[in-house]
């Protein structure tokens, strides 16, 4: 927040409301055991959203564009013919998540290789580890419309 030029005043308010959160949860009328919080942002409140977007605002990749949207982020760049890889993007992104005690979550990370010609770009995955791969998707969903 700093970085963004929020004054010091409401960050130490921001701040008073994001320490010593606790968090449970309830299925029907039944409740968990309470437990501490220390990373991210709270769900179901009004600053939900913004909070999250100062959280991700350090989240680039150099030579990659992006865009945040809520939760979402996207990475996006121009390829020659055959030329160029997604993979820096998803590596990238995951020591990031690792630094902020984040986890990558696999089911929403998404390849979508474009090529303008008959051909969609590489078909490979990215191979994580030995547990985990990025499959390249053939159409996406982006910003809740589906363009492809």
């Amino acid at each position: 927040m700093r970085k963004c030029g929020i004054n010091e005043s409401l960050i130490d308010i921001l701040w008073s409301f994001l320490e010593r959160r606790k968090q449970s949860v309830r299925v029907n009328r039944c409740f968990s055991k309470y437990i501490d919080i220390s990373v991210g942002t709270p769900q179901g409140t009004k600053l939900d959203t913004l909070l999250w977007l100062f959280y991700v605002n350090d989240l680039e990749v150099q030579g990659f564009n992006t865009v945040k949207y809520a939760d979402d982020t996207t990475f996006y760049k121009s390829f020659g013919k055959h030329t160029g890889t997604t993979a820096p993007a998803i590596l990238n992104t995951i020591e990031w998540a690792q630094q902020n005690r984040m986890l990558l979550n696999a089911d929403k990370t998404v390849i979508l290789n474009l090529m303008f010609s008959n051909r969609h770009g590489s078909d490979e995955p990215i191979f994580v580890d030995d547990n985990l791969s990025i499959e390249p998707f053939l159409s996406v969903k982006f910003f809740r419309h589906s363009y492809w």
